[in-house]
């Protein structure tokens, strides 16, 4: 007789299920206190896909005078985004220094900026050790070995950081910081749904887009 093998180990097999059973009993208990009730949701269910095909769908343009408007916002909050990574890099790179082992002055002092110190402990320490042993100073060590060796590296983090800041420039809009997120919060304050989801739709495509381009981009830097 041919001896099952198990696709997941036993362990495995009995932690997901403890999981799964918690999670079951953390619904039913959060569903009692809150008299939340499956059933009604499902009874109900007209009115929510009425919102959707009615009043979302099908996407529509603003009025053309505020489409220049639209598009304005959207630079506003690419701006964002890449203000906001360029200062955040520029300040991580200069702690990085003193958080790296093998390049700080103060080799005691830790400083959590994972992204750049991770990238400088990839550094060769012969490199570092040369440019100590004939004298060079801490700026030198750094233009001559670290920059070097590790630009690559930093413009890399510095674009994955582009990407994750563009859909946090979009949040940080709707709670008032400008750009594409408060326009769209405003069409969605105003019941202006269907206009809401084409600017959700362009939203989309720029991220998308930068997402590409910056894909692109790190993989022709990590080469």
């Amino acid at each position: 007789m041919t001896k099952r093998i198990p696709l997941i180990a036993h362990d495995l097999k009995r932690l997901y299920t403890g999981f799964l059973l918690a999670a079951a009993v953390l619904f039913l208990v959060c569903s009692y206190l809150t008299e939340f009730n499956p059933m009604v949701l499902a009874a109900n269910g007209d009115a929510f896909w009425e919102f959707i095909t009615e009043d979302f769908l099908p996407p529509a343009l603003p009025p053309a005078s505020r489409i220049p408007g639209i598009f304005s916002s959207v630079l506003v909050t690419l701006a964002l985004a890449m203000s906001a990574t360029t200062v955040a890099a520029i300040l991580a790179f200069f702690v990085a220094l003193f958080g790296s082992e093998k390049v700080s002055p103060f080799p005691g002092f830790a400083k959590v900026v994972r992204a750049f110190v991770e990238t400088m402990e990839d550094v060769s320490q012969d490199c570092v050790e040369s440019l100590q042993a004939v004298g060079a100073t801490f700026p030198q060590r750094v233009a001559q070995a670290i920059l070097p060796s590790c630009l690559s590296g930093f413009l890399s983090w510095f674009l994955y950081c582009v990407e994750v800041n563009i859909r946090a420039s979009t949040i940080v809009g709707m709670v008032g910081g400008g750009g594409v997120g408060l326009t769209l919060f405003s069409y969605i304050k105003s019941f202006h749904y269907d206009v809401a989801l084409s600017i959700i739709l362009l939203i989309a495509a720029m991220v998308i887009v930068v997402d590409q381009i910056t894909g692109k981009l790190r993989k022709e830097l990590l080469k």
